[in-house]
């Protein structure tokens, strides 16, 4: 389908005009194309990139095949010509690479595919497989080859074939499930279906972890490290080439492990630590979850599962409630490019526009299966804040690529965000919640609404742009105006261990760094803090660090207890500045820890 609207049109015409051809000249450039020459027969059996790089290609396929199928690009242009030229030579190039039983992924061939399927997590092979399949069934659906549906419907043959056992694992990445999906529906093959069904059934089901985790690691560097090897002695004589050599995997930041080795050795990063039917909400890799879910979701549009539907519908409802961002974005722990706990989402996060793709593809499923708005408008939520922020900053980073610089800030993005249809939706909505807090619910909501309507008919407000009537300090209120609210704990368990979370976020403090935090005047701790806002400290700490306790140093049962006094853990902060936003006296004051340096935050 060829969008000519004046939002998305030329949106869909910088696809075509631009990014497809400078995608492809990096493919070429960076040796992914070779790297299907190189495993054929009397190639070189060398590789270049990550174990993963065979996908690059055969999403790029899928993004030509649609521009060439949808007529966003005239076929008979010299532009449409050139990208059915440059997709000829991809299909020519990909055909000829298969070995003899269909097997194809050029990371495992590049060594003669002696470790092919051993490292099934961490190696990528049916996560390539799945885009594979799923660029043969694009081309072919558009009209372009169906050269390719051939060397995938090998491919699949043999996946079906090497997988059917139960023992055989899952996929450490999710994509080959909604693939095999596709091909069924394509070819007609109930094989290619059942698989897909096995693939998301089967997950959850073994005591696989952190036993063979450990194994897949172990042989997938041995792997990585004879396909360096190789390389290397083709590099030692290009050294241009020698520039190239990467090994299959990048390590990770060490001081993120605890957090990323709790998600690791339990398979909950893979989505392998419990069956789909205990799993209640999305856990783990952002992006393996959501295509997860589409391929689930695939699998009950194609057998009328109506019990598997209604359970992928209370998954999405706890995690866009619980675990994503109100942009649509998904994923908020940049250490494991995923899921943290619910409501877990700090502002510096993940939510890489993969995985807000990911999340459309899982949305459109639970739409298709329910006919219900409310996952349609997830969708452009989705696209129009989590995707089009990303295309943007692509934009801005080609364009300093294309310019020749380096190591400098991207300046431009601010300024075009403002400008962009993201910036001036959130534009006119920037009085809604001032209002509400000035005015009350149903006034500042009858204003805040005049206010949008205002703004979108002569794009400025009469209010100009509000702030809020107080700040958080200011706005707390005195304990007796209020009944102290209980929160009740069916299981028995404690949702959230802040002490834990501490630990797992990482912050480095100096054993020898001067207290930070510093009360000003004990005395006003204790007789307003405490004795009349009933001491919200100890509740608006993400961290725990303040703490009213009794004369044995106990946390006060009584919180108008007589006898308290007040305890600040400065080794816990994790210097959110909560403390100095809501402390109703202003009477902690926060200064530089570390003697001025400020905190040290990993991986920022």
């Amino acid at each position: 389908m060829c969008v000519t609207d004046p939002f998305w049109g030329p949106r869909q015409s910088l696809v075509a005009h631009s990014m497809l051809p400078h995608q492809w000249r990096q493919l070429e450039m960076r040796g992914y194309l070779d790297n299907f020459t190189a495993v054929a027969p009397g190639g070189a059996g060398t590789h270049r990139g990550l174990s993963f790089v065979d996908s690059d290609l055969y999403k790029w396929l899928e993004a030509a095949a649609y521009t060439l199928g949808n007529g966003a690009l005239d076929a008979a242009s010299v532009e449409g010509r050139e990208l059915a030229g440059w997709v000829e030579r991809a299909v020519g190039t990909i055909s000829r690479a298969p070995m003899p039983d269909g097997y194809l992924n050029t990371y495992q061939q590049a060594i003669g595919g002696r470790r092919r399927w051993t490292s099934l997590l961490v190696d990528h092979e049916l996560y390539c497989a799945g885009h594979l399949i799923e660029a043969g069934c694009a081309l072919d659906e558009s009209g372009v080859t169906d050269d390719l549906l051939g060397t995938a419907t090998r491919f699949a043959d043999h996946i079906v074939e090497r997988f059917a056992s139960p023992s055989r694992g899952v996929p450490g990445h999710a994509e080959v499930e909604l693939a095999l999906v596709r091909l069924a529906e394509r070819t007609g093959q109930d094989d290619y279906l059942a698989m897909a069904a096995e693939f998301v059934h089967r997950r959850g089901h073994y005591n696989r972890y952190p036993s063979a985790l450990v194994k897949d690691v172990v042989r997938a560097a041995r792997t990585a490290f004879e396909v360096r090897r190789r390389l290397v002695s083709v590099a030692l004589a290009d050294e241009e080439a020698e520039d190239r050599v990467t090994f299959g995997f990048e390590p990770g930041p060490w001081r993120s492990l605890p957090r990323v080795a709790g998600q690791f050795l339990t398979g909950a990063y893979f989505q392998d630590r419990v069956p789909l039917t205990d799993l209640g909400v999305a856990e783990g890799h952002a992006v393996r979850a959501g295509y997860l879910f589409a391929g689930a979701g695939d699998v009950a549009l194609a057998r009328g599962d109506e019990v598997l539907g209604a359970l992928l519908a209370a998954i999405w409802e706890r995690t866009t409630g619980r675990r994503a961002y109100v942009t649509g974005g998904m994923g908020s722990l940049p250490t494991v490019e995923g899921f943290g706990r619910d409501y877990e989402l700090p502002n510096r996060g993940y939510a890489e526009t993969c995985a807000a793709i990911a999340g459309f593809l899982w949305s459109w499923r639970m739409l298709l299966l329910s006919g219900e708005a409310r996952y349609a408008e997830w969708m452009e939520r989705a696209l129009h804040n989590a995707v089009l922020s990303g295309m943007m900053a692509a934009e801005h980073v080609a364009e300093a690529v294309a310019a020749g610089r380096a190591h400098d800030e991207i300046a431009g993005y601010e300024a075009a965000w403002r400008d962009s249809d993201i910036g001036k939706d959130l534009k006119k909505v920037r009085n809604v919640k001032p209002l509400w807090t000035k005015f009350g619910l149903w006034l500042g909501v009858a204003l805040g609404g005049l206010d949008m309507w205002l703004n979108t008919l002569f794009g400025s407000s009469p209010f100009g742009t509000m702030k809020h009537g107080k700040t958080d300090a200011q706005s707390l209120e005195p304990a007796a105006k209020h009944r102290k609210i209980a929160y009740p704990k069916p299981d028995g368990v404690l949702t959230f261990d802040r002490l834990s979370s501490v630990f797992l976020s990482n912050t480095n403090h100096e054993e020898d760094q001067p207290i930070h935090l510093q009360v000003k005047d004990m005395e006003l701790q204790k007789r307003s803090e405490h004795d009349v806002y009933a001491g919200p400290s100890s509740r608006y700490c993400p961290a725990g660090v303040y703490e009213w306790v009794d004369a044995d140093g106990n946390a006060a049962a009584d919180r108008m207890g007589i006898d308290v006094r007040f305890v600040i853990n400065a080794q816990n902060c994790v210097h959110c500045k909560t403390c100095d936003i809501k402390d109703p006296n202003q009477n902690i004051n926060w200064v530089p820890p570390q003697g001025g340096e400020g905190p040290v935050y990993p991986n920022m």
